[in-house]
Order: C-alpha cells, then sequence, then structure tokens
C-alpha cells in the first residue's frame, strides 16, 4: 500500500491528518531551531493531530556548512545531536539530506576535498 505524505509545517498537522495523508514531512533545520518550549509545543500539536512526522526535508540550515574551511565539526556534531534527538521523538524513520547551501563546494575548495569532507559528514550522520 502506498504512504501518503506531505513536506508541510507541523502547525498544518491536523488538517492534514483529517484529509487522509498518512504522515508529514516537516524540515528538520526548523524542528531543531525552535527553543525548547516551542519544540514541546510543536510535539504537542503532533500528539494531538495523531499523524506522525515520518520523514523530514532539509536536514541542516544553510549556515552550517559540510564542505569548505569554514567546516565545525564540533558545531555539526551538537545540530546532529540535537536535531536527529527531535526527529526519533517526532517519530521520524527517513531524513531527506538536501541542504543544498550546505553541501555546496565554495570558491577554491577542491571537489576532491568536499568529497572527503562529504564523506566524512555522512560518517558523523550515520
Amino acid at each position: 500500500m502506498v504512504r501518503l505524505g506531505v513536506c508541510m509545517g507541523i502547525e498544518h498537522a491536523r488538517m492534514l491528518a483529517k484529509a487522509g495523508f498518512d504522515y508529514i514531512e516537516p524540515a528538520l533545520n526548523g524542528i531543531a531551531a525552535l527553543r525548547e518550549e516551542e519544540y514541546r509545543s510543536a510535539r504537542a500539536e503532533i500528539d494531538a493531530a495523531g499523524i506522525a512526522c515520518e520523514a523530514f526535508n532539509c536536514m541542516l540550515p544553510g549556515e552550517i556548512k559540510v564542505t569548505g574551511p569554514e567546516v565545525n565539526e564540533g558545531c555539526v556534531r551538537k545540530y546532529l545531536a540535537l536535531a536527529f534527538h527531535r526527529a526519533a521523538e517526532l517519530g521520524g524513520k527517513t531524513v531527506v539530506f538536501g541542504s543544498g547551501a550546505s553541501r555546496a563546494v565554495p570558491e577554491g575548495c577542491s571537489h576532491a576535498e568536499a568529497w572527503r569532507q562529504l564523506e566524512h559528514f555522512l560518517a558523523l550522520a550515520e
């Protein structure tokens, strides 16, 4: 059976559940950016709607770089710990990387080095 989900913010969860969708796919970078009280409110909204956040898009905010000289592994690790913890609490099973601004190869960075950095990031995210 095909399951249907929609890429939308959590504020639309009740409407999507009423419309018959199986899950909602919010942006993980938005969920991670919420203050703790905002996150608790979002989590309560999902619980009340009766729809799961099985998938998340937009894994990283653009300011967290995973290629080039601006990579800060400590920042990346801290972000992933918070973001993945919240995704799991909300029922997440899949996170879509996307995040073009984070993985774009900056001018002056070799593609070989960017691939090495990307491989390292993916190992951290595993």
